[in-house]
C-alpha cells in the first residue's frame, strides 16, 4: 500500500500535499543528535487528513549524496560575483555568506579546513594543521569511514584534485582517484554521477585556491574570478549528470557545496553592525566560506542564514580589575587606591605642534556627588597643564576632559554615563596651525562634542603636559577641589595612547574591542601606551606597548590592594565571542553531522562532534525532478 500510494504521488507532474508545511526552525546543539525527521508519515491525522509519506521509506531509501568542496571561494567572493549554478541551487537550500571555515585558530590551514569537512571535529582535536604529520585521524575517523562502519556495502566515491586530500581523507572509499586539474576531476565526477550506485560521491576542486594564491583572493581578479566560474561550471555539469540518471525520479539527492579557507590576503568579508571591524572570526577573510545543502527535489524552502552583526553585548566582559577608590574634603584623610604610571620621557605629553588620543574602558560603582573629580589624565588642576577626564558636580551625570599647557586650555563634555555599566571613553587633541588646542571627545565610539581654545599669544613652544607628572587612574589627590566630599568608586581598563590624532571613523571601528589593538590597527606604529590594567593580582600594571613604563598601584591612608573580577554585558563592550556565537552560521565541522544525520545515522556522544545539524521548512508541494 505505501509503494502504491508513493507511485501515484510521484508520477504525477505536481502533487499537492494536504496540510501545512511543516516548520522545523533552527536546531540548537542540545537537540542536534536525531536524524532527519520523517517529514511525510504513512497514516491519517487526527483531522482525517492525509499526512506525508517518508519518500526514503517508499523509494526502498534512496537517499544520495554529491559533496562537493571548493578551495578558497570565499562566501563573500561568491556573493560578488553570483556564478549562475550555485545561485540556483540556492533556490531551495540552506545556505550561508558568512560561514566560517571553524571555531579554532588551528584551523585556519587548507590541510585542517579539509579534515574538519570530513571528519566533523576540529584540529584541536585531529590534529590536522598544515599537514597530516601528527594526525589523529583514527581516533577522529572521516565520514566515508563512519558510514562503511554502519552499511560497508553502501558504495562510496572521491574524485579530487590534491594527492593529498586522496591519500588522507578519501581511504576507504570504493573508488578514490586523484586527477591534475579540476577539468578532469569534473569529467570523472559526471561519469560517475550518469552511472554509478553510489551513496556518496565526494569531489574537491582546487582552481580556486590556487588561483588566490597566484593572483590573489580578490573577486575582481579576473583570474580568482575565473576560477570560481569554472567551478560553478563543473558543478551545473554535476548537477546535469544526477538529473540524467535513469532512477533519478526514485531517488533523493541531496547537494552540499562547502568551500574551504582561503588566503589571509583575501578581503575581508562584510562589517560588523553599523560598518565596525569585526574583530571574530567572522571578520578573518581566510575564514569565510560559503555552505549550502540543497535538496535536489526542491521540498527545502529557501533559508539565508546570516551572520550576527556584532558581538557587542552578547557576551560578557570577563575581566579582573583594580577597584579604584577615594575620597577628598579639605585636609581629611579617606582610604583611597588607584594606579600610578610614571612618566620621565614625558610619551603621554603632547608637544607643540604635535597630537594624541587616549582612550579607556571605565565602570562606575555609583553615581553618587563627586564635586569634579579627577578619573584618568595627567592633570593636576582644571585651569593648569595637563590633560584628563573628571567627573563633574553632584547631580550632573556627565563626564568633561580637559586638555591644556597652561596658557590656553580647551574644555568639553561628554554625553552623560547614567549607569554603572562599562563604557568606552576616548579624547584626541592637537595643536593647531592656529596655536589652539583643538579637542574631539567619544562616548562608545561615538563624537559627543569638538571644541577649540583660544590661540596661543605667547607661542610657547610647551607641551600640554611636560611637567612630570605621573598619569593617574583613580583618584587624584588634589586639595584645589574644595571642601564639599568628592567620592569614587569605579574601575578603568584597556588603556590606549596614541601619538597622533585618531579619525573618528577609526576610533569608532575598534571602540568595543577588548585588548592590545590588533595589527591591522591604521595606527598602530603610533601605539606609545597600553594597559589592560587586568592584571587579577600584585601591585604591578604592565605596559604592552614598545618602550613599556609599566605602572604601579598605589594605596593612600588605609587603602588596600583590590583585585575584583567581574563578568558584565555591555552593549558598549564587544565580549570575547562563545561557541554559541560562532553556531549561529554553518561551519566546515557541520557538514559531516549533516550528512551522516541525513542518512539515517544517529550522531553519538563518543564520537565528540564539534558541529550542529541545520534544519530548514519544506515545501507543502513536492515537484518532480
Amino acid at each position: 500500500m505505501k509503494k502504491q500510494l508513493f507511485y501515484k504521488m510521484f508520477t504525477k507532474k505536481r502533487y499537492a500535499f494536504a496540510g501545512l508545511a511543516i516548520g522545523l526552525g533552527m536546531a540548537v546543539a542540545s537537540s542536534c543528535n536525531k536524524p532527519f525527521p520523517n517529514i511525510v508519515q504513512n497514516s491519517r491525522d487526527s483531522s482525517g487528513l492525509s499526512s506525508y509519506i517518508d519518500s526514503s521509506v517508499a523509494n526502498g531509501d534512496n537517499k544520495r549524496i554529491l559533496y562537493i568542496i571548493v578551495d578558497g571561494a570565499t562566501g563573500s567572493a561568491i556573493n560578488t560575483i553570483t556564478p549562475p549554478n550555485i545561485y540556483k541551487l540556492t533556490r531551495n537550500s540552506i545556505y550561508t555568506f558568512n560561514g566560517i571555515t571553524s571555531k579554532v585558530p588551528a584551523d585556519s590551514s587548507l590541510e585542517g579546513d579539509w579534515a574538519s569537512l570530513l571528519t566533523g571535529v576540529s584540529s584541536l582535536k585531529s590534529k590536522v594543521y598544515d599537514s597530516f604529520d601528527s594526525s589523529q585521524i583514527a581516533q577522529y575517523p572521516t565520514l566515508i569511514s563512519r558510514i562503511k562502519a554502519v552499511a560497508p556495502t553502501d558504495r562510496i566515491t572521491a574524485f579530487s584534485a590534491s594527492q593529498t586530500f586522496n591519500d588522507e581523507l578519501a581511504t576507504g572509499a570504493d573508488i578514490a582517484k586523484t586527477f591534475t586539474s579540476d577539468a578532469d576531476v569534473s569529467d570523472a565526477v559526471d561519469q560517475n554521477l550518469a552511472q554509478d550506485s553510489a551513496k556518496l560521491v565526494v569531489a574537491q576542486f582546487h582552481g580556486p585556491y590556487a588561483a588566490g594564491v597566484q593572483f590573489g583572493f580578490d573577486p575582481g581578479i579576473a583570474q580568482y574570478r575565473d576560477a570560481i566560474s569554472n567551478t560553478d561550471t563543473y558543478i551545473g555539469n554535476a548537477i546535469a549528470a544526477i538529473k540524467s540518471r535513469p532512477s533519478y525520479s526514485k531517488e533523493d539527492w541531496f547537494v552540499i557545496v562547502a568551500s574551504t579557507v582561503s588566503g589571509r590576503n583575501a578581503l575581508p568579508p562584510d562589517a560588523g553592525i553599523n560598518g565596525s571591524i569585526d574583530f571574530s572570526y567572522y571578520g578573518q577573510p581566510q575564514r569565510n566560506s560559503f555552505i549550502l545543502f540543497n535538496e535536489l527535489n526542491g521540498r527545502f524552502v529557501q533559508r539565508f542564514v546570516q551572520r550576527p552583526g556584532s558581538t557587542a553585548g552578547t557576551s560578557p566582559y570577563d575581566v579582573t580589575a583594580f577597584r579604584l577608590i577615594g575620597t577628598w574634603k579639605s585636609s581629611s584623610s579617606f582610604p583611597s587606591q588607584r594606579i600610578l604610571i610614571n612618566d620621565p620621557a614625558n610619551k603621554y605629553s603632547c608637544p607643540y605642534g604635535s597630537s594624541m588620543t587616549v582612550e579607556a574602558k571605565v565602570k562606575f560603582n555609583n553615581l553618587s556627588q563627586t564635586n569634579f573629580m579627577s578619573f584618568f589624565g595627567k592633570s593636576t588642576s582644571g585651569n593648569g597643564r595637563g590633560w584628563g577626564f573628571f567627573r563633574t558636580q553632584a547631580g550632573v551625570p556627565n563626564i568633561n576632559f580637559n586638555a591644556g599647557n597652561g596658557v590656553v586650555r580647551k574644555e568639553v563634555s561628554l554625553n552623560g554615563i547614567q549607569d554603572t555599566k562599562w563604557h568606552t571613553i576616548a579624547a584626541s587633541f592637537r595643536w593647531t596651525t592656529n596655536k589652539t588646542i583643538f579637542v574631539n571627545v567619544y562616548l562608545d565610539g561615538v563624537l559627543s562634542a569638538s571644541g577649540e581654545s583660544a590661540s596661543d599669544p605667547a607661542a610657547v613652544p610647551a607641551a600640554i603636559n611636560n611637567s612630570g607628572n605621573p598619569l593617574i587612574l583613580g583618584w587624584f589627590n588634589s586639595p584645589s577641589y574644595g571642601t564639599v566630599p568628592t567620592n569614587l568608586d569605579m574601575y578603568i581598563t584597556d588603556v590606549r595612547i596614541w601619538n597622533t590624532e585618531l579619525s573618528p571613523e577609526t576610533i569608532a571601528q575598534y571602540s568595543c574591542f577588548i585588548g592590545m589593538p590588533p595589527a591591522q590597527h591604521p595606527n598602530i606604529q603610533n601605539l606609545v601606551g597600553f594597559y589592560s590594567a587586568s592584571e587579577g593580582s600584585g601591585t604591578t600594571v604592565i605596559d604592552g606597548a614598545p618602550n613599556p613604563e609599566n605602572g604601579a598601584v598605589e594605596t593612600l591612608y588605609g587603602g588596600v590592594t583590590e583585585w575584583n573580577h567581574l563578568s558584565e554585558a555591555s552593549n558598549a563592550i564587544c565580549g570575547p565571542a562563545t561557541d554559541n556565537y560562532y553556531s549561529l552560521t554553518p561551519n566546515s565541522v557541520d557538514v559531516p553531522y549533516q550528512i551522516l544525520t541525513y542518512l539515517g545515522n544517529n550522531i553519538q556522544p563518543q564520537w565528540s562532534f564539534d558541529g550542529r545539524f541545520w534544519t530548514t521548512q519544506y515545501n507543502d508541494q513536492v515537484f518532480e525532478p
